[in-house]
């Protein structure tokens, strides 16, 4: 037999206990595990009772690529109360995106912070940065977590002990829906200083497109423009690129005297930092030198593209049964551009002469 005592210095109460098998996913952290019918089944918040889940699916997040140049979102982040959005945290310095940093302090308060609860994920990238500031001996430890019932049990995925690009996959998870991701120093007087910067948080079987905030970065009264994809899955031979691209003058001096230019990146684990040209210009490379490709390649002047047109590009066999994504950048600041109705998949029978678009199934 078994004696459970739970003590206490202070008043408490205690009430709907429970002693038996565990629920599925410990109900997702949203009901009460009750034994009924020889099984045991969930008790729902909303007292509605089920024999796997209380899950409701409507409020899960789906991919999110958070860069802190906004304030945070309450409704999905929670954080310690000494944290910080900026630019510069301690020694360090962005001049792209900001930081959050977590700084130590005297109080027995530990730093974290919490976002979710998302889909199923299929991996979460990170920057993440750690100093020692304390003038004292400092064992605490940095851990990335991930929790499926709500908080109730925390497990840990990742120790992070120096500074660097994290990447975590979560395929492998056995209960993988409404996750919660946790950064949080381990003791509870904290004695570091670290910082988060551009999580990258990718949920299975989504069809977003875009980033939730392509990024204009702004800086000394100038906005750079850039355009980037989620990555599509493992590119198949014949594939293609295509979208409706429209290039405007610039502002301040009217004129078309600039360029876009469509890039590609597979290095997943590094966190896609290495951007190449999809198709090099041709006076760089003959490969690609063909009747339909342009002789500059997947580098677009503004000046040919005062009105839309569609463009469709071929991708190379080099990226065959990769993952990759597709940016687009200017090279200049304050230029804009409008891209619709991308398409990356097969291509179409003679890109449909010309006359048509290219889909799934076909031309339209």
């Amino acid at each position: 037999s078994i004696l459970i005592r739970i003590q206490s210095d202070r008043l408490f109460t205690l009430n709907h206990i429970y002693i038996g098998p565990s629920c599925p996913a410990n109900c997702y952290g949203h009901g009460k595990c009750l034994w009924k019918t020889e099984q045991a089944i969930c008790q729902c918040d909303n007292n509605q009772t089920s024999e796997t889940n209380c899950l409701q699916k409507n409020l899960l997040l789906s991919s999110l690529y958070e860069t802190f140049e906004n304030k945070l979102n309450s409704s999905i982040w929670s954080i310690s109360s000494h944290v910080q959005l900026t630019h510069r945290c301690y020694n360090r310095q962005s001049k792209t995106t900001p930081y959050l940093c977590f700084l130590p302090n005297n109080y027995t308060h530990q730093n974290y912070a919490i976002i979710g609860p998302f889909k199923a994920l299929k991996y979460v990238l990170f920057k993440f940065g750690l100093q020692y500031v304390s003038l004292t001996n400092c064992s605490n430890q940095i851990l990335f977590q991930y929790s499926y019932d709500n908080g109730i049990q925390w497990y840990t995925k990742k120790i992070l002990d120096e500074t660097n690009n994290i990447f975590e996959r979560f395929d492998d998870l056995l209960i993988n829906m409404n996750i919660y991701l946790r950064w949080i120093e381990e003791n509870d007087q904290s004695c570091l200083m670290w910082n988060l910067r551009s999580i990258s948080i990718r949920t299975k079987n989504d069809e977003n497109l875009w980033f939730e905030n392509n990024l204009h970065i702004e800086q000394k009264n100038e906005i750079n423009y850039d355009a980037q994809t989620w990555e599509f899955p493992l590119i198949q031979s014949s594939s293609i690129i295509q979208f409706d691209l429209q290039m405007f003058p610039l502002k301040k001096t009217n004129n078309t005297n600039w360029y876009l230019i469509l890039e590609i990146s597979s290095n997943i684990i590094h966190g896609w930092s290495h951007w190449i040209s999809l198709i090099p210009s041709c006076n760089q490379t003959n490969l690609y030198c063909e009747d339909k490709i342009a002789s500059t390649g997947s580098l677009f002047l503004a000046q040919l593209y005062q009105q839309q047109r569609n463009v469709t590009i071929p991708i190379p066999d080099s990226y065959v049964n990769q993952e990759v994504r597709f940016r687009w950048t200017t090279s200049q600041s304050n230029a804009r551009f409008m891209i619709n109705k991308v398409y990356v998949g097969a291509d179409c029978p003679w890109f449909c002469s010309g006359h048509g678009l290219c889909q799934s199934n076909g031309c339209q």
